[in-house]
């Protein structure tokens, strides 16, 4: 996680006020693979981001995004099961009687 986080501070901004993100202002959520999830909070504006690392065959691609969810929000959805197509079929089923 250290050399993660250490090569992130030199690229990550905050997603609203542009503001560098420090070591302390970053949470691993997430790593698998090739891909790697941060929770971030601005120490300048308190604006909660999600940082996501994924890398392939081409190279690395970073995207930061804004986000109302706090870091433990967001390890327990990303951790939940994907609803499947038969769950949605029961619900539509349910709905349109």
């Amino acid at each position: 996680m250290n050399d993660k986080t250490n090569n992130l501070e030199v690229l990550a901004r905050c997603s609203f006020c542009k503001a560098k993100l420090n070591r302390h202002d970053l949470t691993l959520v997430l790593e698998k693979r090739q891909q790697t999830v941060f929770h971030a909070t601005c120490s300048q504006c308190q604006t909660a981001s999600l940082i996501l690392i994924s890398g392939g065959d081409k190279g690395l691609l970073g995207v930061g995004m804004i986000t109302d969810l706090d870091k433990e929000e967001v390890k327990k959805k990303l951790v939940t099961e994907a609803i499947t197509a038969d769950e949605i079929i029961n619900v539509y089923a349910a709905l349109k009687n």
